[in-house]
């Protein structure tokens, strides 16, 4: 590890966690180290939570750089204080309507932290039956000015009148990935309650939450990269509560995901609680620091091409999408199967000339020069933490 990549490791742990830096980590930095440390804490959405560590102990030099860091400490305390606004909204609208709903992600683990405002969130994410989708749809257009943006297989997406982003949510994680997550995730309800008597805030259960978590986690890294801040959630998670348990680990189980959770865990106790490193951490945490918060798109081109078989069996596979992507972005086989083939022919008409036609020709690019070594190895370390 860098020593800047080790500085922020123990900088925010200090922070979140009371931990004690190294002696190394306690001096004031260089200008060159306060610069390292600012590019990797963006990249990972932690440059706030940094920022705000190293000005609490007097170890930003005066510079241009240490005013970018407290510029990302105010930025994120008005963004929290914006999605708040939004937040309590949807719980007014929702309550009134008698509509049970689950705040996901951010929204439920901002208070694990010693500031809410510490845990960052682009948008806010709520969980509905799916039954209910059109009525909130409603309600949030025409009681809250919410704007819908766009619409999938599993949310819609909206934005408020602050401008934030917020997520509908009728379903956890798609088909086929994640293991066998999404079956499980599935029966998320029958493992929830209220968080008040006759109240209509659901909240998931230990079991459920850490389940949907390492899910997310798997999530992201099948993509091609998971930052830093998912590992800090999972470690708040354990340092708080006892979230881990016999239960959780049969849903893991169940959920073909164990293997991957004990491994996360175990580098959360190496970052935050004085593990010891082993051969997957390691290569974890290398994937991890080289990634960035959703990963590089040559890492999540070669992550794909390694899930699937290979270059020859990648490409063939975006030229005739699998039935559960395609429905994705058109909506009606789900009624309507039969129209499968002419959703295909449009689909390579937006490829060929729609407006991301440039993008796409730039990731066959990409494509091209990603090479049998680079997918071997991410096959091989898929394996390795178990998602193979």
């Amino acid at each position: 590890m860098e020593v800047f990549e080790k500085a922020l490791i123990q900088i925010i742990a200090s922070e979140v966690f009371g931990t004690d830096p190294d002696n190394s980590v306690k001096k004031a930095p260089d200008d060159e180290l306060v610069l390292e440390l600012y590019n990797l804490s963006q990249k990972h959405d932690l440059a706030h939570l940094a920022g705000y560590a190293l000005d609490k102990n007097n170890l930003l030099p005066v510079s241009t750089v240490s005013d970018k860091f407290r510029e990302q400490v105010m930025t994120a305390v008005f963004l929290y204080e914006s999605l708040e606004f939004d937040f309590s909204e949807i719980c007014r609208v929702l309550e009134e309507a008698r509509t049970k709903f689950i705040p996901l992600k951010g929204s439920v683990l901002k208070n694990l932290y010693p500031q809410p405002w510490m845990r960052t969130s682009c948008d806010i994410d709520i969980l509905v039956h799916k039954e209910d989708l059109e009525k909130v749809t409603e309600l949030f257009e025409k009681k809250s000015g919410f704007v819908k943006v766009s619409a999938s297989l599993h949310d819609i997406t909206f934005r408020t009148p602050g401008g934030n982003l917020v997520e509908l949510h009728f379903d956890l994680i798609e088909e086929g990935r994640s293991q066998n997550a999404a079956e499980i995730l599935g029966r998320v309800w029958e493992f929830s309650y209220p968080k008040e008597k006759n109240g209509y805030l659901y909240r998931m259960n230990d079991e459920m939450f850490l389940l949907y978590h390492i899910a997310h986690i798997a999530k992201h890294f099948e993509s091609g990269g998971c930052g830093i801040r998912s590992f800090l959630d999972l470690g708040i998670m354990l340092d708080k509560s006892q979230i881990w348990s016999g239960q959780a680990e049969e849903l893991l189980e169940k959920s073909g995901l164990l293997v991957f959770a004990k491994a996360v865990r175990n580098l959360c106790e190496v970052w935050f609680f004085g593990g010891e490193h082993n051969t997957v951490t390691l290569r974890m945490q290398e994937y991890i620091m080289s990634s960035g918060t959703f990963g590089t798109k040559s890492r999540k081109l070669a992550a794909r091409q390694g899930r699937t078989g290979g270059k020859f069996r990648y490409i063939l596979s975006r030229i005739f999408l699998p039935f559960d992507e395609l429905k994705l972005q058109f909506p009606i086989l789900e009624k309507r199967a039969f129209l499968t083939p002419f959703c295909e022919i449009c689909r390579w008409f937006r490829l060929a000339f729609g407006k991301e036609s440039e993008k796409r020709k730039k990731n066959i690019g990409v494509v091209k020069n990603t090479s049998k070594k680079d997918t071997d190895e991410i096959t091989e370390f898929f394996k390795m933490v178990g998602l193979d």
